[in-house]
């Protein structure tokens, strides 16, 4: 890996133009598509497999009203008193005005809301009273029901007894209606027979007229296939006449070839003639070869000899000049030295007089120039000859082809020719069909006709015997009419009496409708009654009247509103406070994640830069790293940004990703900007100086970051959406920061060339060196005998103790680790956001911050009234659970077999009672169910951080093993010894306690929470546990290679063991103590940043760095380093043989500096040529 390193650090100098050019490309690639597809950012969270997960589903499908993004708005006075009427109607107005906003589907009036609750109990107790009247006025009406049953039985006797004498005259009219209806049956059968008949002779001359039409089809078929078998005879012709004329041009050009092939051949065989073609070209390719390789060889000795006689004879023309009377002796000898450096110059060039055997270098290159054209013209010879085999084998093939074209066209013209014969074949019999056809229509025509002629004469009699049934039905009228009459004078009679009868099933369905109304309005008053009592304990004014809180109800979620869209609704609902109102939003309302960069995050830079200044002494040294870093988040936060129009994406995410690659963007090229210039001040030329830098700091470079992808890699195995985003996106950026230190770096280093250097350091250099006693100075401290290394290592029980100890004490507040999802409490305390959040604490109660939501999946086949009723049920049941303040039914779906219960806790979201109280709620589940028939599922914001942090605690043992386990192997390859990963992962785990427990006491406990601007201590963010392990691993790992990797350089040339730790101590600390600063200022940035997720992220990172960096990699690790002795380097020999040698000390780098110097003897200084220094190629600094 440093072998390729090596080399590509160099052709990164060579090609720094084009290296330039790529990045440029690609970075405006990056930001073209990040401000194209850039979409919006999230703070809700998909949980996958939760119950809240599932909750949430089901109410975008079943109830989507509910699964929109809610914020809060609140509306108190200046003073604290009561809010007046102006100051009302000005709040309604405004939310009206509110509610007609496209991206809001319902805005609550608090001010009404309270007035109906306010005004329930007395509008009950006047509903009661309506209800007894009503009771009274029914038992009147069912008295005056039965005195007129009575009456109307006595006449409905009366007209009973006139129906039986009407009845025996209908009885015989009766009969003479049978009779008539037999002979009208008889003539109706008639009818319908002679129907059949006259149907039947339709149907024949239909079957006669298709027939005809199927013959007339026949006989033009017949005649078309005659006139295509003509027509195919003469077209076989003409196809016979074509082939045959292929035939002929095939033998034509079968002739040819022959010709052309005997030509070329001269009387060989094949095979030999391409063979000898063959060998002419691979003697003539070596001849041009050899001929090129001696030019190559010859030209740089004739520049360099013809370079040194302008020389000699440049210094002999002075000299000449002086008289020789007035030279010196020396000048007398220097003019003989260089009369002989140039004879000798001049006999090299042209070469001995009359010495054959020993040509000059101009007679030489001659030579090699006509042995090259000689090879070139025989190659061209052999070339035409290979063209003409080629040209006569695709004339071969082509003949062939015609060959085969002309054998299938003549059997296709056989196989037409066949066809068309036996179509031929057919005609006669399909003629002789047609004749016999012809004759079968003529018969059925004379059948048809007689038929006709048989019904026309049956219609004739059924016409007369109808007229003699009219006359006799013209009789029986004239009796019904008479009985009709008699008839009426009864339903005259009875229709008084039922005049009178109708009336008494309408008293009495009146009266029963009275009952009815009675009992509905009863049962609406006892439900009335059970509504009234569910809202008990929730308000939407305060009792005193000084605060109103309306909640506003979006079409997606809040986090999808955009900038103009958020000042729309601010502006809108502000407008009450010209009347006086305090008017404040909650922070799904406040919260824009438009932007990830803030002002602490540049404060964080500029600390970055100072300490870089302060180490590297130029602005152009500190400026690269933080060039470089600012390239590599471009490109990753860019990569990332243009990703989240198709990918939810959490407004941490950019964040993160910002975060850590400033950070790792700083170190990676720090420690490659270190290194080249300490180089450059031993002395190695600028080109070699880079290569090696990029070779062995690169190289810890590419491991170190390798070890943090994968660590944020890994983050995807808790199956987290969210979080695996998270993870891939930071991973994704800190490959760009390793790219970017490996490729654009040295590039950069090639333009800027020794200004890297500050002229004070190049004066102290040259001063240092012109010295007398240069040769015995050494560089300071290159042993390790004093500084921070030694002293650890003079004392080494005492520093691990003590490191130890004080992690220990640190850690001590992770015991009470508790975790959560971030609320109001946790926002700035000037922020409008926290001041709603605590008004609505102070006038309604804690837990009116974070209500619940419980689905309740009803029982089947209710109807709306029962399906309200059920929904009360389960409020009931809920409301009897402790902790629970209100449980108020908000909405059943269209099915009704699903509602909705908003339950208020007592305590507020990030409350131990309250995630209790979610517990609670869900066992109590089968209890509710038996005593209702309705299953629970809780959300909600709480609801949604347990299932958060329960799934996490399951996913964080298998990823600690993941991450650890791919870390070891990685550091097994680095470091060849199974001991250094070991302590280098016990070093991690402690470091890891120190931070979870420095992080709870700050923000959860409160220590130091004014420092930091922890208003309200709270539980951690529920991901950043598994997030904090994850990243600060792999951080961790960075210094571990970075410092340790120089023990190993220096161990495995040659050094004891203890002392190789006080060296490799020596050369890595200080750029690993600047790196950790760096990385320290960057994340204490993030502390004071506007994202309040991002806060104790940025202080767990920084602290973790600070404890990991000073107190693990720079005291514990060079103790027990300098305990174990030869020891650390422990690794079974069988496994050392398997392994691969990765050279992360670059040991490799001196031989292939070496190789390629011989390679290229006239190299300079540019080139990395024998002169360049090779003093130490370790990835120190």
């Amino acid at each position: 890996m440093a072998s390729f390193l090596y080399r590509l650090g160099a052709w990164a100098y060579a090609r720094r133009w084009a290296v330039v050019s790529l990045w440029a490309v690609l970075l405006l690639i990056i930001g073209l598509c990040a401000g194209a597809f850039m979409g919006k950012l999230t703070n809700s969270f998909s949980i996958p497999g939760t119950e809240t997960q599932r909750t949430l589903d089901r109410m975008k499908v079943e109830m989507p009203d509910l699964a929109g993004g809610t914020g809060s708005i609140v509306f108190r006075t200046q003073d604290g008193s009561a809010l007046s009427p102006a100051q009302d109607q000005s709040i309604e107005a405004a939310l009206q005005d509110l509610a007609g906003q496209s991206e809001i589907t319902d805005v609550a009036q608090p001010l009404e809301l309270q007035r109906q609750l306010d005004d329930a109990a007395p509008e009950l107790a006047k509903g009661q009273a309506k209800l007894d009247d009503a009771a009274e006025q029914l038992a009147d009406g069912k008295k005056q029901l039965a005195e007129g049953q009575k009456a109307l039985q006595d006449a409905q006797a009366e007209l009973d007894s006139g129906r039986v004498q009407l009845g025996d005259a209908k009885t015989q009219l009766a009969e003479g209606k049978a009779q008539l209806a037999d002979g009208q049956a008889q003539l109706d059968a008639a009818a319908a027979k002679l129907a059949t008949g006259e149907a039947a002779l339709k149907s024949g001359q239909a079957q006669l007229n298709a027939g005809q039409k199927k013959w007339d089809a026949g006989n033009r078929e017949y005649q078309a296939g005659a006139k295509q078998v003509s027509e195919g005879r003469k077209e076989l012709a003409a196809g016979q006449a074509k082939l045959d004329a292929a035939a002929k041009e095939l033998a034509a050009g079968q002739k040819q070839y022959d010709a052309g092939m005997k030509k070329l051949l001269q009387g060989k065989s094949r095979t030999t003639a391409e063979g000898e073609l063959a060998a002419g070209k691979a003697q003539a390719t070596q001849a041009l070869a050899a001929a090129k390789a001696g030019l190559a060889k010859l030209n740089p000795g004739i520049a360099a000899a013809e370079k040194g006689l302008a020389q000699a004879q440049g210094a002999l023309d002075p000299l000449k000049k002086i008289p020789e009377k007035e030279r010196t002796a020396e000048q007398h000898g220097a003019i003989a030295e260089l009369e002989a450096t140039i004879a000798a110059l001049t006999s090299t060039l042209n070469g001995v007089p009359g010495n054959a055997t020993a040509p000059g270098l101009y007679t030489q290159r001659d030579a090699a120039l006509d042995g090259q054209a000689q090879a070139e013209a025989g190659l061209k010879q052999i070339a035409e000859g290979t063209a003409a085999f080629a040209s006569l084998d695709a004339a071969q093939a082509k003949l062939d082809a015609g060959a085969k074209d002309l054998a299938a066209g003549t059997k296709t013209l056989k196989t037409k020719k066949a066809e068309l014969e036996a179509g031929a074949a057919k005609l006669p019999a399909a003629k002789k069909k047609l004749d016999v056809g012809a004759g079968e229509l003529a018969t059925n025509r004379a059948k048809l006709k007689a038929a006709a002629a048989k019904v026309s004469s049956g219609r004739s009699q059924l016409n007369t015997g109808q007229a003699e049934l009219d006359a006799n039905a013209a009789k029986l009228a004239d009796g019904q009419r008479q009985i009709e009459e008699n008839q009426a004078t009864l339903l005259t009679g009875q229709q008084v009496v039922d005049e009178k009868s109708a009336q008494l099933p309408q008293a009495e369905a009146k009266l029963e409708t009275g009952a009815k109304d009675l009992a509905t309005g009863r049962a609406e008053l006892a439900f009335a009654k059970r509504q009234a009592g569910a809202s008990a304990g929730m308000r939407f004014v305060s009792e005193d009247g000084s605060t109103a809180v309306a909640h506003v109800t979006f079409v997606g979620q809040t986090d999808a509103l955009t900038t103009e869209q958020r000042a729309d609704i601010q502006s809108i609902a502000a407008g009450p406070e010209a009347a006086g109102v305090e008017v404040l939003f909650s922070k799904e309302i406040l919260q824009d994640l438009s932007s990830i960069f803030g002002a602490a995050e540049i404060i964080g830079l500029a600390v970055a830069a100072a300490v870089l200044l302060i180490m590297l002494g130029t602005l152009v040294a500190a400026g690269l790293p933080l060039l470089m870093a600012v390239l590599g988040v471009g490109a990753g936060v860019g990569g990332t940004l243009a990703l989240s129009s198709v990918i939810e994406m959490a407004s941490i995410t950019p964040a993160l990703a910002l975060m850590l690659g400033l950070a790792v963007g700083i170190d990676y090229s720090l420690f490659i900007v270190h290194r080249h210039r300490r180089q450059l001040l031993d002395g190695v030329p600028l080109g070699e100086s880079i290569a090696r830098a990029t070779g062995t700091s690169g190289n810890a470079v590419v491991f170190a970051g390798l070890t943090v992808v994968i660590a944020l890699s890994a983050l995807a195995v808790p199956g987290l959406p969210f979080l695996s985003v998270l993870g891939f996106s930071a991973a994704f950026t800190v490959m760009m920061a390793v790219l970017i230190a490996i490729t654009l770096t040295p590039a950069l280093l090639g333009f800027i060339g020794t200004r890297l250097v500050s002229k004070r350091a190049w004066a102290r250099r040259d001063a240092a060196a012109s010295s007398p006693d240069a040769e015995n100075l050494a560089p300071s401290n290159d042993a390790g005998n004093r500084g921070w290394g030694a002293v650890v290592t003079r004392r080494p029980w005492i520093a691990v103790i003590a490191s130890i100890a004080v992690l220990a004490v640190v850690a001590l507040p992770a015991t009470q680790l508790r975790t959560a999802l971030p609320d109001g409490s946790a926002e700035p305390v000037d922020s409008g956001a926290y001041q709603a959040y605590e008004q609505m604490s102070d006038a309604f109660g804690a837990g009116y911050n974070g209500p619940l939501l419980v689905l309740a999946d009803l029982p089947g086949g209710l109807d709306a009234r029962g399906a309200d009723a059920a929904n009360l049920d389960v409020a009931d049941e809920l409301r009897a659970i402790p902790g629970v303040v209100a449980a108020i039914p908000v909405q059943v779906n269209e099915e009704r077999n699903l509602g909705a219960i908003q339950v208020l806790p007592d305590e507020g979201p990030a409350s131990a009672e309250t995630e209790a109280l979610v517990h609670a709620l869900r066992d109590a589940a089968p209890q509710i169910q038996a005593a209702t028939g309705s299953h629970i599922a809780v959300t909600g914001q709480v609801a949604a951080q347990v299932d958060v942090s329960e799934k996490l605690a399951e996913a964080l043992p298998p990823y600690i093993g993941i991450v650890v386990g791919l870390s070891l192997i990685l550091l097994l390859l680095v470091f060849r010894s199974v001991v250094v990963p070991l302590l280098a992962t016990f070093g991690f785990l402690l470091s890891l306690a120190a931070a979870f427990g420095a992080t709870v006491a700050v923000y959860q406990l409160g220590w130091f929470g004014s420092l930091f601007d922890v208003n309200v201590p709270g539980p951690i963010m529920s991901f950043l546990p598994i997030l904090l392990t994850g990243i600060l691993f792999g951080l961790a790992m960075d210094y571990q290679v970075f410092l340790v990797a120089g023990m190993r350089e220096s161990f495995a040339h040659g050094q004891p063991a203890r002392a190789a730790v006080r060296s490799g101590f020596a050369h890595s600390a200080p750029v690993v103590t600047a790196a950790a600063l760096i990385m320290t200022s960057v994340f204490a940035g993030f502390v004071f940043s506007h994202l309040t997720m991002i806060r104790a992220i940025g202080f767990a990172l920084a602290i973790g760095v600070l404890f990991d960096a000073f107190i693990v990699r720079m005291t514990l690790t060079p103790a027990l380093m300098h305990l174990l002795g030869r020891h650390a380097w422990y690794i079974p020999r069988w496994l050392d043989r398997i392994l691969p040698d990765v050279d992360v000390e670059g040991s490799k780098i001196a031989a292939l500096a070496a190789r390629d110097a011989e390679d290229d003897p006239t190299g300079g200084p540019e080139q990395g040529g024998p002169q360049a220094s090779a003093s130490r190629d370790t990835v120190d600094a």
